[in-house]
C-alpha cells in the first residue's frame, strides 16, 4: 500500500509518503505496522485521522495493499503543540474603531 504522511507527520517521519506491505489489516493492524517503522509517530496517533482512497474512514475500516492511506493530522485544541504554527488569535475591535 501507498501511505501518504502530511503536516508534521511527514516532518516526523522524514519522508511524504512510504511503500508499505501489510495484507489485509484492520486499522490497528496499520498502526501496529507504521509503528514498529515509526514510532514517533505514536506522539500524534491520538490527532491523526486515517483516509482510504481519498476518503475518510473510522476505526473499523479495513486495509488492503492495495489502497493509498493518508495519514492526516488533526489540531486539537488540548494539544496545542502537535499543530504547526503560532496558536490562533482573537482581534477585539474596540467599539469606538466599529465605524471606521
Amino acid at each position: 500500500m501507498r501511505v501518504l504522511f502530511f503536516a508534521q507527520l511527514k516532518e516526523a517521519v522524514g519522508r511524504s509518503e512510504i511503500e508499505l506491505e501489510t495484507g489485509a489489516v484492520d486499522a490497528e493492524g496499520l498502526w501496529h505496522r507504521l509503528l514498529q517503522a515509526y514510532p514517533v509517530l505514536e506522539r500524534y496517533r491520538r490527532s491523526v485521522r486515517l483516509a482510504r482512497n481519498a476518503e475518510y474512514v473510522g476505526t473499523d475500516a479495513r486495509f488492503s495493499d492495495a489502497d493509498e492511506v493518508a495519514l492526516i493530522p488533526r489540531c486539537p485544541a488540548d494539544e496545542p503543540g502537535l499543530c504547526p504554527g503560532p496558536p490562533p488569535f482573537l482581534i477585539l475591535i474596540p467599539p469606538v474603531l466599529r465605524g471606521w
